[in-house]
């Protein structure tokens, strides 16, 4: 299996021109009182060499845009009077999308939306919760300039194996074998655990090709770390136990920040040292760390033959009635009201160059469902949809050879010019330079 393509997944948030005005009556938070719990991070604490404060920051509150730290701000941000450094921007900026980093203005920056709660848990934030995720993306940051190659392919995730009731019990195992151990009482316990999860998880890699294994590497590394990053700063504990990761390939995003956070807090607590030893490059990857600590362990900690008999069952059963749950996501992508738009490109296929990977359903080996942004490309097409759900179907590799769009409650207008063509409608944006458009009652289909 090949990875050759290079997906960044984000939330994403629509937008216009240079930035989009919004009304709200109150800000979600005090951007200041945030900014100032960032900046009395001290440096090095969380991170060898990793200064927060230090780090570009666009921060939108509901109401305006701040931007913290930035040594060239665009133009349409102004300066506060009273705030050295800080500048503000009325309204949304348009690359202020959502918690990740962008360039802005040729300077890597850290974004953060604010919100009151958890999308995922729906759980209240606090100052200091805010706190957190600001310095996640801001970690993020630090990572993208200090070590770029520990960015992961997520193009991996767009072909990974659908789940059988094998697979799943093996990563369900590694997963609650984990928690035990970061949850034990004391050391001896938690290295018993810790060298159950490696057990099996060396079961389910040898069901995995290569390529994915080293991905779920990479992953831990990269978001598990800002994961555990957030957590520290944003005064959560380091053992929490997130909502259930669902199914692959949205299940193992979810894991890579759930795992990489609970490596590390083993890590803390049994092999001081570690952070200098990743940064420095000594070590490339956590499960390295804890592969090492857990041959010291003299305890057996496993789990019962009636608790193995358990796991499958249930493993076995959410999988047939997984069944059921895919059939229904089909049957509401094509009941869906609205327009509909088809993109044949079998001679060609699309390169898939963004989607949120967490939002994301596999209906097939070959299909995946998006509830959010896909961009796609190829020599003769630029394909990007927003806010729209989609299915992507691709050619045993990353390549799309089919797509399908709906929802969409305006008819497509159709514009040619110069020989290239430019299909509109809301949430919906492609160009091609070359096609054959089929037009019917309540929709386009698109042969590229």
């Amino acid at each position: 299996m090949k990875c050759k393509i290079i997906l960044m997944c984000l939330v994403i948030i629509g937008g216009n021109g240079n930035g989009m005005k919004v009304y709200a009556e109150d800000p979600v938070a005090d951007v200041f009182e945030l900014m100032k719990i960032v900046s009395h991070v001290k440096n090095d604490t969380l991170w060898p060499g990793f200064h927060p404060g230090e780090i570009p920051t666009a921060v939108f509150d509901g109401v305006n845009t701040y931007l913290f730290k930035h040594p060239f701000p665009p133009e349409g941000f102004a300066p506060l009077a009273d705030k050295e450094g800080v500048f503000i921007f009325s309204g949304r900026y348009n690359q202020v999308r959502g918690n990740s980093r962008v360039q802005v203005n040729g300077t890597w920056t850290a974004t953060s939306v604010l919100q009151t709660h958890s999308r995922l848990t729906g759980e209240k934030y606090s100052p200091q919760n805010l706190a957190g995720i600001i310095i996640h993306e801001q970690f993020h940051v630090f990572q993208r300039l200090k070590h770029p190659d520990w960015r992961p392919n997520d193009g991996c995730l767009f072909n990974y194996p659908l789940d059988t009731p094998d697979m799943l019990v093996l990563r369900r195992m590694e997963t609650e074998a984990f928690k035990r151990a970061v949850t034990a009482q004391n050391d001896k316990k938690a290295l018993g655990w810790l060298r159950e999860v490696l057990k099996w998880r060396d079961k389910r890699y040898r069901l995995l090709d290569d390529t994915l294994v080293n991905y779920e590497g990479e992953l831990q590394r990269f978001e598990g770390l800002a994961d555990y990053i957030e957590k520290t700063s944003g005064g959560k504990k380091l053992t929490q136990v997130p909502v259930d990761p669902g199914f692959a390939p949205a299940a193992i995003r979810h894991l890579g920040y759930l795992l990489g956070r609970w490596s590390a807090a083993i890590l803390d607590r049994l092999e001081p040292g570690w952070k200098n030893r990743i940064e420095s490059g000594e070590v490339q990857y956590l499960h390295e760390l804890l592969r090492k600590i857990a041959r010291t362990s003299d305890r057996e900690c496993e789990f019962s033959d009636r608790e193995q008999e358990l796991f499958f069952k249930e493993a076995k059963n959410d999988v047939e009635n997984r069944k059921s749950t895919v059939q229904k996501l089909q049957k509401e992508f094509n009941s869906l009201a609205g327009y509909q738009i088809q993109i044949i490109a079998s001679q060609e296929p699309l390169r898939l160059l963004m989607f949120f990977a967490d939002r994301t359903e596999a209906l097939s080996e070959k299909e995946l469902l998006h509830s959010s942004i896909v961009m796609l490309r190829n020599e003769k097409a630029s394909v990007t949809v927003r806010g729209l759900m989609s299915i992507t179907e691709n050619n045993g590799s990353t390549g799309v050879i089919k797509f399908r769009t709906s929802g969409i409650k305006e008819k497509p207008v159709i514009e040619k010019n110069d020989g290239r063509i430019k299909v509109t409608a809301k949430g919906f944006q492609a160009e091609f330079s070359s096609a054959k458009i089929e037009e019917w009652e309540n929709g386009l289909k698109i042969v590229i």
